[in-house]
């Protein structure tokens, strides 16, 4: 069942690096569509007096952003019971772009009452060797998950399709450089298709492919990079509405921003800003934009990071681990669209392996989670400062991959870890606590964890990629009556 809430809301936050702020568009409209019970279809009005060339809206907290030059979007689908917010925004033909304008709506699957929440026995489906690092979204073009893995020793990236029958299709592969490990899935041309980004941490080079109409992949684009870029994330971290790309430099010691800008004076005011308080900044023309490279500088093995809105300005911020000396680097977005680094927070667990970001206990807020030993949570700790707020523990002491997300379809954010051989999945009660941890089989060495629905049923699933069995495992919610 879907029950649609009319609530609109203007964000004036997005759009300062430019000239002038456009307007937004107007009369958003928020329908059931015909993909499921899950999908609606989105329509609005261009706004008056603009020349708008395109769209751009993201669901949600997600980073990334999607384009479009329609006045609509037909079956966007969503996940998990509760309030939805899309954010949606134009752009005109000199790139300057408007506010967010969002609107609510809600969604209200049909779970069991009162049934124990548990999961389903793990679902594999072969990959390549070493899939460590996995991404999930549309990258056929039909509006479902699909699932991308990058496999280390294979030096190559696997293709998961979503079937309409709610499984996975058997693997494509297409190569890359050598040692594939992050992975991610994001609109980097603004075509309106996902296209999927890979970084080749023994290479030095991230990849860049482009979808292709039945759903193939083409690799257009290769750059170098810093040393060791095992981290990769998307999203718009400088407020232009395209989406960037982010590295965490191992072998470096440094997160790498790779951003397309438009060639105005305003962003040559952004890239000055960002100089300022950077490592490094190259630029190249490319086309009618400037390609930028800006380097920050991290702690020692810097080995995963993740993007989101850390403290409640509605910019994206960057939070990133150190392995080496278990340390969490915090990257704050500015007014400018710099980002200005809070500097080194020690973790509660040593050698942390992976971060990430969601609000788990019910503020509003995002909170950072660091795997290692015990998980690290940070958060603000009141309204000044920022830091650790607790911890919790793991099946076995140390924790790989974490993930946050609602896997239980209650409307609150879970915690969820991976183990050797297991994942832990912490489930958040309505006062904002975190459960003990109850642990579900997946295959070996689960390095690579992610939470959507690769069914098409309306609620998230888990997926792994386990390393030492070169396969994805996928985990579907039950409930035990």
């Amino acid at each position: 069942m879907r029950i649609l809430i009319f609530s609109m809301i203007l964000l004036l936050q997005t759009g300062m690096v430019f000239a002038k702020m456009i307007n937004p568009p107007v009369e958003i409209k928020v329908v059931p569509g015909d993909g499921g019970g899950n999908s609606f279809n989105v329509t609005w009005k261009p706004p008056a007096g603009e020349k708008i060339a395109a769209y751009f809206y993201k669901l949600d907290q997600q980073p990334m952003t999607n384009w479009t030059t329609k006045t609509s979007i037909k079956n966007l689908r969503v996940s998990g019971s509760g309030l939805h917010r899309l954010y949606l925004a134009a752009s005109d033909n000199e790139g300057n772009v408007s506010a967010y304008q969002a609107v609510e709506f809600k969604l209200e699957t049909k779970t069991p009452k009162g049934g124990k929440f548990t999961m389903t026995p793990p679902t594999a489906y072969q990959a390549g060797g070493s899939p460590g690092i996995i991404a999930v979204g549309d990258v056929s073009g039909d509006g479902l998950n699909d699932v991308v893995s990058a496999n280390y020793y294979d030096n190559n990236i696997s293709v998961f399709i979503q079937l309409p029958d709610g499984k996975l299709a058997t693997q494509t592969t297409y190569p890359v450089n050598q040692g594939p490990f992050g992975v991610g899935i994001a609109d980097m041309n603004c075509d309106g298709l996902n296209d999927v980004i890979v970084g080749c941490a023994a290479a030095d080079t991230v990849h860049i492919f482009t979808q292709n109409e039945g759903g193939t992949l083409t690799q257009t684009m290769v750059f170098r990079s810093e040393r060791g870029p095992y981290g990769l994330a998307v999203g718009d971290v400088n407020g232009d509405g395209r989406n960037d790309i982010v590295l965490s430099n191992s072998g470096a010691a440094s997160i790498s921003i790779f951003t397309w800008v438009p060639d105005i004076k305003e962003s040559y005011d952004y890239l000055l800003g960002s100089f300022k308080g950077c490592d490094s900044l190259t630029m190249q023309k490319q086309g009618k934009d400037i390609f930028a490279h800006i380097v920050y500088a991290a702690g020692p093995t810097t080995y995963w990071l993740s993007i989101g809105d850390i403290n409640g300005d509605f910019k994206e911020d960057i939070a990133a681990v150190n392995y080496s000396n278990s340390t969490l680097n915090v990257y704050f977005q500015q007014p400018d669209r710099a980002l200005l680094s809070l500097g080194a927070l020690q973790t509660a667990g040593g050698n942390p392996f992976n971060v990430c970001l969601g609000d788990i206990n019910g503020d509003g807020l995002n909170e950072i989670v660091a795997s290692g030993g015990p998980l690290s949570i940070f958060g603000r700790k009141d309204n000044i400062s920022f830091g650790l707020i607790g911890t919790t523990t793991t099946k076995e002491g140390r924790s790989g991959a974490v993930r946050i997300g609602d896997v239980n379809d209650d409307g609150r954010a879970d915690l969820i870890n991976s183990n050797s051989e297991t994942i832990s999945v912490h489930l958040q009660d309505n006062n904002g606590k975190l459960h003990p941890p109850v642990h579900f089989s997946t295959g070996r060495g689960p390095g690579g964890l992610a939470i959507a629905d690769v069914n098409n049923d309306g609620l998230n699933d888990i997926i792994t990629g386990n390393i030492s069995d070169n396969n994805i495992t996928v985990l579907h919610p039950a409930w035990e009556k």
